[in-house]
């Protein structure tokens, strides 16, 4: 079978969990302890392409764990319409941006946008020292590492676990979740990459089979 750019970004995903997830849960509990005494009303998630199908994933575990609405936005709208038409007032307001580069223009402008109108927020970013990282009041670091770029499946699967890490720590560090709750929510999030791996192996061929026909 020829190689298959998306087959081959699948198969690195057990690794890739393995290798960031306690980076990733650090973070985590840091940014979710910096934001549990605010008067948090809501959560608004922005990114564009597979950074704004990232957050629309997360949404349901803010609204969960956290009890709090939450929304993912286009970066186009975070920008130009959200700060200044329907966004509540900005320690009220968790903001999430998703940019693994922190360089792609929209991302950047509605990070800068919110940073100008008085918000704080957050970009999950592999890339800290990019104009987006430097924008966000804080950075969500997310060290995935070089890979071939497309199709993206490795950062999308990185900003998902961040997405639901932050849900569950900023519920435990605000009182939604005990101790032992959360952290049993965070080990069964990080055998994930034992559990995708096995069933990546028992379906292997047809895996490639599929692919193959795909690339027809």
């Amino acid at each position: 079978m020829e190689h298959n750019q998306m087959l081959t970004h699948i198969e690195s995903i057990p690794a890739l969990i393995r290798d960031i997830f306690p980076a990733l849960d650090k973070e985590a509990v840091r940014l979710a302890a910096a934001v549990s005494n605010w008067p948090l009303a809501s959560v608004y998630l922005y990114g564009s392409g597979d950074s704004w199908a990232a957050a629309q994933g997360a949404t349901s575990a803010f609204m969960e764990l956290c009890g709090l609405p939450a929304f993912a936005l286009p970066s186009m709208q975070a920008s130009r319409y959200a700060p200044g038409y329907c966004m509540p007032p900005r320690h009220t307001v968790l903001a999430v941006g998703i940019s693994s580069s922190g360089q792609v223009r929209r991302p950047l402008e509605a990070t800068m946008t919110l940073t100008a109108g008085g918000f704080d927020p957050i970009l999950i970013t592999s890339n800290p020292d990019s104009p987006g990282g430097t924008s966000a009041w804080e950075v969500y670091h997310t060290p995935v590492p070089p890979f071939d770029r497309s199709p993206g499946v490795r950062n999308y699967v990185a900003a998902q676990l961040a997405l639901y890490l932050l849900a569950i720590r900023l519920a435990q560090a605000t009182g939604r979740l005990k101790e032992a709750e959360a952290e049993g929510m965070v080990r069964d999030l990080a055998r994930m990459g034992d559990t995708l791996a096995q069933a990546l192996e028992e379906h292997r061929e047809t895996l490639r089979r599929f692919a193959a026909l795909c690339a027809k």
